[in-house]
């Protein structure tokens, strides 16, 4: 898990207000420079979220929503960088939390609100294999050193004047979304999990990539997309990034999905304080990684130790080692799991 957060902290390309008039600037050139992937960034507070709200499914008792948010700064070229991300997830009344915080020496993973310290041995093997890793062009990797770039998900963009985000005056672009050109840069990802620091266990679980009949279906299902885009007026650096989706299942698929009709996705990636210097401390009663791992059943680690996702709970929120059995139950479910369909019926073990 830690290895993913620290990758997401260097990937980093990057609440509003309401925008006005027009920036006079020319768009082309303002999105070429925001997604040009030559741009330093060094630190900031993360705020992303990503909220589904699926209708047929009749294990889901509300939207799904996952949201990431904490401080990050890097500290050079192949280094580990300091963060400190909180991840929050859950459908209806479920949830559970994690987080994850480096120091760049230490590093250490949240439960529940629980913190638990990583061995040294296992943090010193990803400082190795972070230094080892290939270098890219810049010193920050990008997502265009990924193969993903949301300069050509674009359509038809838009001035829409200027607005205020996070007290910084940007340009507000609106357009609409290339569904496919989105799915590409989706697959190509897909294709290059190796680089973004998951473990093996965690790379398994993925996809390998999207098969063009699952990539016309998707194409065909959206029925309305938006993207906008917050750049700052004067350095052209990200500053926020909207994505908004609404799509209708055809009536011969649902049975392949569990009976989802419809839905809408919205995606949601900013950042505050940007390049500016950030205040991260080693969590204070840390206990020992063997308990979570006690905890979760989980017999091995992965890339950076920890569980394949740090995953799981019931709401109600009992935390640490107090965990009922039933939570264990189903928290040893989610270990196991390999599919959505396995994901849900964990769930049923907390009835």
């Amino acid at each position: 898990m830690l290895a993913a957060a620290a990758t997401l902290g260097l990937l980093l390309a990057g609440c509003g207000g309401s925008s006005s008039g027009s920036s006079g600037q020319d768009v082309s050139k303002v999105l070429s420079a925001t997604f040009g992937g030559k741009k330093q960034i060094s630190s900031g507070q993360l705020n992303m979220s990503l909220t589904a709200n699926l209708q047929g499914v009749a294990q889901l008792q509300g939207p799904v929503s996952v949201k990431i948010n904490g401080p990050f700064e890097s500290r050079g070229a192949r280094q580990v960088p300091k963060l400190d991300l909180n991840l929050t997830a859950g459908s209806g009344s479920q949830s559970f939390t994690a987080g994850v915080v480096s120091t760049g020496d230490k590093g250490f993973v949240t439960f529940q609100g629980t913190n638990y310290a990583l061995p040294a041995r296992i943090f010193q093997q990803f400082k190795r294999e972070l230094k080892n890793a290939k270098q890219t062009q810049t010193d920050v990797p990008s997502l265009s050193a990924l193969g993903v770039n949301p300069r050509n998900w674009l359509k038809n963009p838009t001035d829409k004047g200027s607005a205020t985000v996070n007290g910084v005056e940007t340009i507000h672009i609106g357009a609409g979304v290339d569904v496919a050109k989105m799915l590409d840069d989706i697959n190509g990802l897909l294709k290059r999990t190796g680089q973004l620091g998951l473990s093996r266990a965690q790379q398994a679980q993925l996809p390998k990539s999207i098969p063009d009949s699952v990539k016309k279906q998707i194409q065909d299902a959206v029925k309305e997309a938006n993207l906008d885009v917050f750049t700052g007026k004067d350095d052209k650096l990200l500053r926020r990034l909207d994505v908004k989706l609404k799509f209708d299942v055809p009536q011969s698929l649902r049975s392949q999905v569990n009976g989802l009709r419809s839905g809408n996705l919205d995606f949601s990636l900013d950042v505050a304080d940007l390049n500016k210097p950030q205040a991260i401390k080693e969590p204070g009663q840390a206990r020992p990684l063997s308990e979570l791992q006690r905890l979760l059943g989980a017999g091995t680690t992965g890339t950076l130790g920890g569980t394949s996702s740090g995953s799981g709970s019931s709401s109600g929120g009992s935390s640490g080692g107090g965990s009922t059995a039933k939570q264990r139950r189903y928290l040893n479910c989610l270990q196991s799991a390999t599919t959505a369909n396995q994901i849900r019926s964990c769930s049923n073990l907390l009835k």
